[in-house]
């Protein structure tokens, strides 16, 4: 990682190792492992702190686990290489949101919360735009 301006920035070739999925891009594992740090950096500079990271119980699973002031946002981190079209609002299911919400239960549970917190499930998209490393990230807050 190297700090400039006080804000971090990622050098993408550390995060993935030398094999290369299709046309010099990173494994689909690597993606994900690469969406999920570039999503933590970002959200730490929204001012969000991260609370936990990979979390899974039966039924679920949330990639970050955030919060800023009184809001809790479990967190899904969506990595798609420069191929896939498809729109990043599709990439969290229904069915998705209820494996979220089943583990948001757990996670709940297992960290009661100290006052009064509103919970909210967040989508971060991470779009891989080829082999020249570049990349697009959205945050999508509150998505239902």
């Amino acid at each position: 990682m190297i700090i400039s301006s006080g804000l971090p920035v990622l050098c993408l070739e550390s995060m993935t190792s030398s094999r290369k999925g299709a046309a010099g891009m990173p494994t689909a594992q690597e993606q994900g492992r690469l969406g999920e740090g570039l999503a933590r950096l970002y959200l730490q500079t929204q001012g969000f702190r991260i609370l936990d990271t990979g979390f899974r119980r039966p039924g679920g699973e949330l990639d970050l686990v955030a919060s800023r002031a009184e809001v809790i946002a479990f967190v899904e981190v969506k990595t798609r290489g420069a191929r896939n079209r498809t729109p990043p609002e599709a990439w969290v299911t229904p069915l998705k949101l209820s494996r979220m919400r089943q583990a948001a239960r757990f996670w709940i549970h297992e960290h009661p919360p100290r006052g009064p917190v509103w919970y909210r499930f967040d989508v971060v998209v991470i779009q891989l735009n080829g082999r020249d490393g570049g990349l697009s990230l959205r945050h999508l807050p509150d998505v239902r």
